[in-house]
């Protein structure tokens, strides 16, 4: 994978072409990997630009600055203007972002006070301007909305209900009691029920074509809460919490089908939305020695618990449910996990730290979107087959907030004062099976992984492997038996014995993949020989290859101690000096990249890394 910092210029044909400013390497050593400092890609990219520049850096390392150019998966941010730019409060932020199951329509709302908003948008085809928007008066807020699953309707609650036809962009009506505000509301998928909690512990729910209640439950004394809402997308079951209270309603009837209370606070509840079998709870539990939250899974059908776990966590953490809730999804200040919905078990896990989080899934819950609250947003594939997950993407932003994943999986949206519509592309995972130490002719088994949030794809793999030498050429050439040496003298012949270049290792590898779906691909090519030839000395020289070559992997040894130890790293680069000397048999540090693309346009949507150690003879 790489992480990707862009800008997008308009060209000649109007059509965006994306030029890559800057990249970082994730350098994939089986289940770790680590990010090139921020100093060492600054030399990097000033180099390397000054290379592609003269046309001389093709084919002989990496290609890390890339330029692509694509019309079928768009990038599209929205920040809020206003008609006089000079009276623009960079504080205006946008927040409880939704999509509707295509991703075709999405909604926000926004506006400067940090838990009120004053505007929502609406958007349908160009998201770089919205299709509709609506503005509530002085003393009026939202503090929620919700879109129906087939972007027809949406609705926005907070001090009173709006709810909205989106296909004909009018309000359809509003309503008050003038008593209590509503924190939370959803819909049916269809649009044509509606619900909101208030802040007098009760749920109200309505029909589309009416503002009068259909009827409401009180599941709280006046002063509790509703925090949180679940509604069945055929609109008959609603899951419902407040501070202390749990409750399960049937929308046709004025009775509840059960009602629980709570000795501790509860954070937030749900459960899955497609007839809310499985769900959770989750507890703040101060007393706790572990460090203060509880979560339980739940049957909510019955209100039987079927598991719990004690977490802990700085921030509160974000829980997120499949449709079936069969998957869910833990956020937490220093780690994201993935259970299994109906025994609590453990599936995955990936380790980060970051801040105030938020999560979305995907209906299936195979597509899972985090924004660390920091600085990335990352993408995962629930299926990624090893217990220790690996993001597909990982989106540099600065403070990301809240975050939405289209029903398919197939288009992010993210918050970060601005909030950013992704198609997201195929994505690649690489992984080396066995022990990556090779010698020409010798098999190189490889693992693939391959997932495709959007439509069908004619996928190819294309693996190419590199030999940089990383502290051989950072320290060569500084003494020998304590004396001097000929620093570029040394330098040029070792290369002229030793330094590898850029191989391919096997091309046009099929990944075909049907839309919204992976595949794990495990595939095997032979080890090419991976000397150069002596005429590469020569450019290198004319290139400036001690100050390129410090400049861009002087670092890299830290990548060998992760495949080894420090110490027999010290102890290889040694030695691989000494046998440089008399022509013998040494280990080089490799680099082996595999990039995803398509077999009819050669568009690379996608790339990921491996070390391995090559012998040399």
């Amino acid at each position: 994978m790489i992480i990707l910092y862009t800008k997008y210029i308009p060209n000649s044909n109007n059509t965006q072409v994306r030029h890559t400013i800057g990249a970082e390497l994730l350098l994939n050593c089986h289940s770790c990997y680590t990010v090139l400092n921020k100093n060492l890609r600054q030399k990097t990219m000033s180099n390397m630009k000054t290379l592609f520049k003269s046309g001389l850096m093709s084919g002989l390392l990496f290609v890390v600055l890339t330029s692509v150019a694509s019309a079928t998966y768009q990038d599209y941010t929205y920040t809020y203007s206003d008609s006089d730019p000079d009276t623009m409060d960079s504080n205006y932020h946008y927040n409880s972002l939704t999509l509707s199951d295509d991703g075709s329509v999405a909604a926000a709302i926004g506006g400067l006070d940090v838990t009120a908003e004053a505007d929502m948008v609406v958007f349908k085809d160009n998201k770089t301007t919205p299709a509709w928007g609506y503005s509530v008066g002085d003393n009026e807020a939202m503090l929620d909305l919700a879109l129906s699953a087939d972007g027809s309707t949406v609705i926005a609650c907070g001090s009173e209900i709006w709810v909205y036809d989106i296909t004909q962009a009018t309000l359809l009506w509003e309503y008050s009691d003038n008593i209590y505000a509503y924190d939370v509301c959803v819909l049916s998928d269809d649009g044509q029920y509606l619900a909101a909690g208030d802040r007098g512990g009760s749920v109200t729910l309505w029909q589309r074509g009416s503002s009068t209640p259909v009827r409401t439950w009180e599941i709280a004394e006046p002063g509790y809460f509703v925090n949180s809402l679940t509604m069945t997308q055929s609109g008959n079951n609603i899951f419902a919490s407040t501070d202390y209270t749990t409750a399960y309603l049937d929308t046709q009837s004025d009775d509840r089908l059960w009602i629980k209370q709570s000795a501790t606070e509860i954070l937030s509840a749900g459960c899955g939305d497609k007839d809310c079998t499985y769900g959770y709870l989750l507890r703040a539990d101060d007393d706790l020695t572990y460090g203060g939250f509880t979560l339980y899974g739940i049957n909510v059908h019955n209100s039987n618990t079927l598991w719990t776990k004690n977490i802990a966590s700085d921030n509160d953490p974000v829980v997120a449910l499949s449709s079936n809730g069969k998957k869910l999804v833990l956020t937490t200040n220093d780690g994201y996990y993935g259970y299994k919905g109906t025994t609590g078990r453990q599936l995955w896990k990936f380790m980060r730290s970051g801040g105030e989080t938020d999560v979305a899934m995907s209906n299936n819950g195979k597509w899972i979107a985090v924004t660390d609250g920091h600085e990335y947003v990352y993408v995962f594939d629930w299926n990624y087959p090893h217990s220790t997950q690996r993001p597909l993407r990982m989106i540099a932003e600065t403070f990301p907030g809240s975050v939405a994943l289209s029903g398919n999986g197939a288009t992010l949206v993210y918050e970060h004062g601005s909030f950013t519509f992704k198609d997201l592309p195929p994505s690649l995972l690489v992984k080396t099976k066995g022990v990556p130490v090779y010698a020409r002719e010798l098999p190189v088994h490889m693992q693939y992984y391959v997932s495709n949030p959007g439509n069908n794809k004619n996928l190819r793999l294309r693996t190419t492997l590199s030999l940089p030498q990383v502290a051989l050429l950072s320290d060569f050439g500084q003494t020998v038996d304590g004396e001097p040496q000929g620093v570029k003298g040394k330098l040029l012949d070792y290369v002229n014995k030793t330094l590898p270049g850029y191989e391919v290792g096997e091309e046009g590898r099929v990944a075909d993949q049907a839309a919204h779906s992976s595949e794990v691909i495990s595939a095997s090519f032979t080890m090419p020989d991976m000397i150069m030839p002596d005429w590469v000395g020569d450019l290198l020289e004319f290139l400036g290859l001690d100050d390129l070559f410090n400049d861009m992997f002087g670092q890299l040894s830290t990548p060998m101690d992760m495949l080894l130890n420090a110490k027999l790293n010290a102890e290889m680069a040694s030695e691989t000096s000494n046998q440089a000397e008399v022509g013998g048999l040494y280990p080089l540090f490799g680099l082996g990249q595999t990039q995803l693309y398509d077999a009819v346009t050669n568009e690379v949507y996608d790339s990921d890394r491996f070390f391995f150690i090559y012998i040399a003879f």
